[in-house]
């Protein structure tokens, strides 16, 4: 049983879907979904397993007790429905992993929850951190998770740097977190075509987008942390740059020229793509008016397509401030996009500088720029870096890998 804030689109929920699917359609126990809150839009994409609503007040101190009542009844209904363990001894189990119902439990408030339903049950209690957790620190948060931790049988980050934040800002012994790092499905995202110059699906006209653009794009929630603001300051620069160029090729006056070098074409101008939604999207969207790049920056929202939008881009970004090990990140190097990421959390787990994409520092608009403008001007190295990543991916993180790993935590307990 996986229990989730809820079922939106991002990263964690993604994993979350696709590890309970695959576990039902390889038979490896009856998996369910449990979402916190009310049904959000991944909801009516989950196919094979269940999907049940808590509905908590979450606003409810400390927590909502009707919840916890709901959960903890559905906890005991599903320990009844396991075989009598005396009757079960010495038969063959492989279609199971466990004797036990086992509640996983993803991030902070679905791992409270979690451990307040499980007690006097049986139920063993799995957790996985899937990043820093920036917003619960603090003496409160610090207690809260030590606590929770004494009744929490396995517990798992998903990259060493989100290990060592449990360690030093949670207070959780290192010698109880395992590391299991995110996976994909790569078939899903690796079958490709060039990505020069090519529309197969008129996705850029739709979009309002040249046919000879060049797209460079991020997936993921509009959310301060994920450094948004920084990529379009970055990508502001870029644009100025390439029109001076453009300027002095018509003018011929190279007095002030960048360092983009001029191109034949003005309607080959950078595009920005932003892929997702979140509190940030007012704020974007003003920014990108007042440096007068508006008509440049599309916002596409949230997209159940993801993997379409991708295939449009010529470079993806990732500018966050805090991360875990991204699933758009992974998700983009197996399209084999050319990457530029930030120095934080699992990005730097994922992606090697120079060799499958770019390491910028985090919070630098001027690093970030010139990274974006380097692979901008080099069709090459687009080329070989986004090959690099893809093969990379397919060799480190497949969602069979991550599964394997949690199949030996469930079996172990």
């Amino acid at each position: 049983m996986h229990l989730v804030t809820s079922l939106n689109y991002g990263g964690l929920e993604t994993i979350v879907v696709d590890l309970a699917e695959m576990l039902n359609r390889k038979n490896l126990g009856g998996c369910t979904i449990y979402c916190l809150d009310v049904p959000k839009e991944l909801a009516k994409e989950v196919n094979i397993c269940p999907v049940e609503y808590l509905s908590a007040d979450r606003s409810k101190f400390p927590w909502d007790v009707d919840a916890v009542r709901k959960l903890r009844q559905q906890l005991l209904v599903s320990n009844s429905k396991l075989p009598d363990k005396q009757k079960t001894e010495g038969k063959n189990q492989t279609s199971n992993i466990s004797k036990s119902v086992i509640l996983h439990a993803h991030n902070m408030a679905a791992w409270q929850y979690a451990v307040l339903a499980s007690f006097g049950t049986g139920v063993k209690v799995v957790y996985t951190q899937h990043g820093a957790n920036i917003h619960n620190r603090g003496l409160k948060n610090r207690l809260r998770s030590i606590v929770l931790s004494w009744f929490t049988d396995r517990i798992v980050a998903v990259s060493t740097d989100t290990a060592g934040a449990m360690v030093k800002e949670q207070g959780i012994p290192r010698r109880r977190i395992k590391i299991i790092k995110n996976g994909i499905d790569i078939e899903r995202f690796s079958e490709r075509e060039p990505r020069i110059n090519t529309d197969k699906h008129g996705w850029k006209k739709n979009l309002g987008i040249p046919e000879d653009s060049l797209i460079i794009g991020s997936v993921g929630r509009l959310d301060h942390v994920k450094g948004y603001d920084v990529l379009i300051s970055a990508f502001a620069t870029l644009v100025k740059r390439r029109d001076a160029g453009y300027r002095s090729q018509v003018t011929g006056d190279e007095s002030d020229a960048p360092s983009i070098p001029p191109t034949n074409r003005p309607t080959d101008s950078p595009f920005l793509l932003l892929v997702g939604d979140g509190p940030e999207y007012d704020n974007l969207k003003r920014q990108a008016k007042e440096l007068n790049i508006d008509k440049q920056v599309i916002f596409a929202g949230c997209q159940k397509s993801v993997r379409e939008y991708l295939r449009l881009m010529d470079v993806f970004v990732l500018p966050s401030r805090s991360e875990g090990i991204s699933i758009a990140l992974l998700e983009a190097c197996a399209c084999g996009l050319p990457v530029v990421v930030t120095d934080v959390g699992g990005n730097t787990e994922v992606i090697e500088d120079d060799k499958t994409g770019v390491v910028v520092a985090s919070d630098d608009i001027n690093a970030l720029g010139a990274a974006i403008s380097r692979l901008y001007t080099d069709e090459s190295l687009r080329r070989r870096m986004g090959e690099a990543a893809c093969k990379h991916i397919g060799d480190r993180f497949s969602l069979d890998a991550t599964l394997a790993e949690y199949k030996t935590i469930y079996s172990g307990i």
